[in-house]
């Protein structure tokens, strides 16, 4: 410590002040790191609140990385008579005395604050990696359960009641209307027209079925159903789902058939499931390689 603060004596007024706005500006690119930190978390979709906080820290990172140099390092050029290979021992103590003074070796503070921007960056890049979604395993299950009410996109209950023969109901399990993976389209049918799966007999009452409206071929939503034909049309790829034989391929790109949700009629005539999807919903090759 005393050598340190017999070194800061050593620095002339004009190397202080420098020394302070170096300080400053690596203390407010850190708190910009940070501030992008907390703008991320609570409120991701801000891009020019994030935008011009890293900026900010970039900014002021370089400005104090700037000042260091001009101000605070030996100023050159530095000049050796050749061949002399080894300067006298007075010129290396006074060489070394200049750099002790100017230099790296006497700035920790400089450095300690240069460490705090690094760690404040690294922790905001870290915390951006929740932007890469999910872990590819919770794409197996969806929110859909035993029990849980069919609702609307806008979160009202599905009454059998409501819904007529030969129409469609875009539907989401009761509180996660904002879970893509969970979409389906719920298809009331002519009464004997369905021609359920070995194992499905019950999961289309009074001719209710339900498939998932994720394409097994890209993810594009399956919005489209022919009432004639009876059958689901993604509008991406043009791939066709017969539904009245568990959504089977019919054309198209796509590679499997959309998976059924199993379905049953509460005593009070709401919609529910019985359980989840008869697989993982989307395209194949989610699944293939996970």
């Amino acid at each position: 410590m005393d050598r340190q603060t017999g070194l800061m004596q050593e620095l002339t007024p004009k190397e202080r002040r420098a020394n302070r706005v170096v300080l400053a500006c690596f203390g407010l690119a850190a708190l910009a790191a940070v501030g992008f930190i907390v703008v991320y978390w609570a409120a991701g979709t801000d891009m020019a609140a994030l935008g011009g906080t890293v900026g900010a820290c970039f900014l002021l990172l370089a400005a104090g990385l700037g000042h260091w140099s001009h101000e605070l390092m030996p100023e050159g050029p530095f000049e050796e008579e050749y061949p002399t290979l080894r300067s006298p021992a007075t010129e290396e103590a006074e060489t070394l005395a200049t750099l002790d003074r100017g230099g790296i070796a006497r700035r920790r503070a400089l450095l300690g604050a240069l460490g705090v921007v690094g760690a404040a960056l690294g922790a905001g890049a870290v915390s951006t990696l929740r932007s890469l979604g999910p872990s590819p395993e919770s794409l197996v299950h969806t929110p859909w359960r035993g029990g849980r009410l069919a609702v609307t996109p806008e979160g009202d209950v599905v009454r059998a009641s409501d819904v007529p023969v030969n129409s469609v109901v875009s539907i989401f399990p009761q509180g996660f209307t904002t879970a893509p993976d969970a979409q389906a389209l719920l298809i009331r049918l002519p009464p004997g027209l369905n021609r359920p799966l070995p194992g499905r007999a019950s999961w289309a009452p009074d001719g209710f079925v339900c498939y998932s409206k994720v394409c097994s071929h890209a993810g594009c939503p399956v919005n489209l159903y022919n009432r004639e034909k009876h059958q689901m049309q993604c509008p991406c790829h043009q791939s066709t789902f017969d539904v009245l034989r568990g959504a089977e391929v019919l054309f198209g790109p796509a590679g499997a058939p959309l998976v059924q949700l199993p379905l049953a009629i509460t005593a009070d005539g709401l919609i529910r499931s019985t359980g989840d999807f008869s697989g993982p919903p989307g395209p194949v090759f989610w699944h293939k390689y996970r």
